[in-house]
């Protein structure tokens, strides 16, 4: 418990490139789900109207 913990420049800046690129992945991930759901909406919707 009596420890201290530094945390340097080069910390902060792998830190910022891991979160940025952690972003980044969730974007894509969520672009993707749209993406499917929007296929499956129109898909859904087409086969109603018939």
């Amino acid at each position: 418990m009596g420890k201290s913990v530094v945390v340097t420049a080069e910390d902060n800046e792998a830190l910022a490139a891991l979160h940025k690129s952690t972003l980044k992945m969730i974007a894509s991930a969520v672009k993707e789900l749209n993406s499917r759901v929007s296929k499956h909406v129109e898909e859904t919707q087409g086969s109603d109207s018939e």
